[in-house]
């Protein structure tokens, strides 16, 4: 989950959990982890944590 790359190519992007999604958001919704769904939150929220490379 490359959210730059996601940033970079999307307009939106969709959070899945257990094959559904939960939620779609706009890539402007990623720098501040603006989204509703608490899953959406701690997976984007622990994606931009991240530095490394994967």
């Amino acid at each position: 989950h490359d959210l730059a790359v996601v940033d970079h190519m999307c307009d939106r992007f969709a959070v899945m959990l257990r094959g559904e999604i939960t939620e779609i958001l706009p890539r402007e919704a990623i720098p501040g982890c603006q989204a509703t769904h608490p899953y959406s939150r701690e997976l984007i929220g622990a994606s931009l944590e991240y530095e490394g490379h994967v």
